[in-house]
């Protein structure tokens, strides 16, 4: 029987991408603990990716490792978040002006449509709908501007600020997120590069009011 060398890579990857994911969706709320023997056995595979993923994890400043004591997901850390929306509002700012300078690459139907479905999704309270079609269409502006990769750029940080979208999905907070998106659009097929440009940055900086009223609500959350 011939191994597989690129399985225990594999198990570590998909193991990272779950134990991620229930960080970011809070299954694993700021203090909760993470023992790589209690993941392993809830996940089916062996310590060695278990603890190779929380050490990853570690190393991006989502758990701690504690000597003696454990290792729990970190509070929420108001510089890591405040860093990682720099770091994206750079990006895509000069993703979506390369776009803009690249028309020919925009598909204003596609865009439209994913509008629609942004607003069918919380019409029908389909949170996760809608972070389809928000993921989607934040990657649009990357492929249009001819380097679609730079988005996984900002990845490692990302879930800094997505630890704290998560805990603002509200009801009253998509009206406002949809209405942000049209406006980039319109802007975007008006070739207003500076109000596309505006609309863009007053969208993303959302997160940072959204973080200030966290801090006064749930300061328990933070570190």
């Amino acid at each position: 029987m011939v191994s597989n060398p690129e399985a225990p890579r594999q198990a570590r990857d998909v193991l990272y991408a779950t134990l991620l994911d229930g960080i970011v969706q809070l299954r694993y709320p700021p203090g909760a603990r993470l023992s790589d023997v209690a993941v392993a056995a809830e996940l089916g595979v062996s310590r060695t990716p278990a603890r190779e993923a929380i050490l990853r994890l570690a190393d991006e400043g989502l758990v701690a490792v504690r000597p003696r004591s454990g290792t729990f997901v970190t509070p929420i850390d108001r510089h890591a978040v405040r860093e990682a929306q720099f770091v994206r509002e750079a990006l895509e700012v000069a993703a979506l002006q390369a776009a803009m300078a690249n028309r020919e690459r925009l598909d204003f139907d596609a865009l439209a449509a994913n509008i629609a479905g942004q607003r069918e999704a919380i019409a029908r309270d389909d949170i996760p709908g809608f972070g389809v079609f928000d993921t989607e269409l934040h990657q649009r502006i990357f492929d249009a501007s001819g380097f679609p990769a730079v988005a996984r750029v900002a990845a490692p940080s990302r879930a800094h600020l997505d630890r704290v979208r998560k805990l603002n999905e509200r009801p009253e907070a998509f009206p406002q997120l949809i209405e942000d998106h049209a406006r980039l659009v319109a802007a975007m097929r008006d070739d207003d590069v500076d109000g596309a440009t505006a609309a863009l940055r007053v969208h993303l900086r959302r997160v940072l009011e959204v973080l200030e009223r966290l801090e006064r609500v749930r300061p328990d959350l933070f570190a």
